[in-house]
């Protein structure tokens, strides 16, 4: 998942340089450009509030971190990721979470990305994710993000460079379950399935996307649903994706993949999934349970 595109714009605080939304165009980021800026939050628990502050510098940002549970500020250096990054920080939404964003502007540019949480056995701020990958270029057909989630282990503090350690991808696939579990419990009351829908973030569909299985698919076909269903198509678009790839038979995540590609203004994407979708259901025998928004918008 690169600069948070605009399906965060709704949960974020933004406070951008002009000069950087010029550059980004219509793809809505919620960031903080790391400009002169201040950032606070209960990043170390309830009512503790820490602070950010951001400069900009010739090589990247530097940054200065109030913890309320030491007393004392922290100072990080954070050098550009690349020579096209255009530096960035901001809040994950509902979490107690950043990120620093280096990713290239360009369409189809480079993600880089990396997560932090404050972790109290460290008494500081450690990278959590890597995500990578390639930002949405229509003009190729690429209409949303591709993004490559890594959970990185121990405690890398801003402004590391690496080596990371990584978690294994066993280790990765049995914390997927685990979400995927809390998924079917959180599925049989209406508020706590909100309250999931609520809990994942972007990075956390898109590693979703790396480990759909025959086991899984049903569950993740349903939490892209919810997510279509919230207003975050933009976020289950590749999850259903990687679905539909890997199971087409799967008739109904079509239909999903066409509703959240309609959502996000791509008709006529949408409208050819439609038109699958309908064929398919016909083929089945199964017209009469064809929604009508499919024959109106299908090809």
């Amino acid at each position: 998942m690169g600069i948070e595109l605009r399906r965060n714009l709704n949960y974020l605080e933004v406070i951008v340089s002009a000069l950087f939304i010029a550059a980004l165009g219509f793809f809505l980021p919620a960031m903080v450009c790391a400009a002169q800026v201040n950032l606070s939050g209960e990043f170390e628990g309830d009512k503790i509030i820490g602070r950010f502050s951001f400069q900009d510098t010739s090589k990247g940002i530097s940054v200065e971190y109030y913890s309320p549970s030491l007393g004392k500020i922290i100072f990080y250096s954070v050098e550009k990721f690349d020579e096209c990054s255009s530096m960035a920080i901001y809040r994950i939404p509902r979490t107690r979470k950043i990120a620093i964003d280096g990713s290239c502007l360009s369409q189809g540019g480079q993600v880089y990305r990396y997560v932090y949480e404050w972790r109290g056995e460290y008494s500081n701020w450690c990278v959590i994710r890597e995500i990578t990958g390639g930002r949405a270029d229509v003009a190729s057909g690429k209409f949303v993000p591709l993004e490559r989630v890594s959970r990185i282990t121990g405690c890398s503090t801003i402004g590391s460079m690496g080596p990371y350690s990584y978690e294994s991808s066993a280790d990765a696939s049995r914390e997927i379950e685990r979400s995927i579990m809390e998924f079917r419990l959180a599925s049989r009351n209406k508020e706590d399935l909100n309250q999931y829908i609520l809990s994942i973030t972007s990075y956390d569909v898109s590693e979703f996307s790396e480990y759909v299985s025959f086991e899984r698919v049903g569950s993740l076909n349903d939490i892209a649903y919810f997510l279509v269903e919230s207003g975050r198509s933009d976020d289950a678009i590749p999850l259903l994706n990687s679905v539909v790839q890997k199971f087409p038979r799967r008739i109904v995540a079509k239909l999903n993949l066409a509703d959240a590609y309609w959502n996000i203004g791509f008709g006529d994407r949408a409208s050819i999934l439609y038109g699958q979708y309908y064929r398919e259901m016909v083929s089945g025998k199964l017209k009469a349970m064809v929604p009508k928004r499919v024959v109106d918008r299908m090809k």
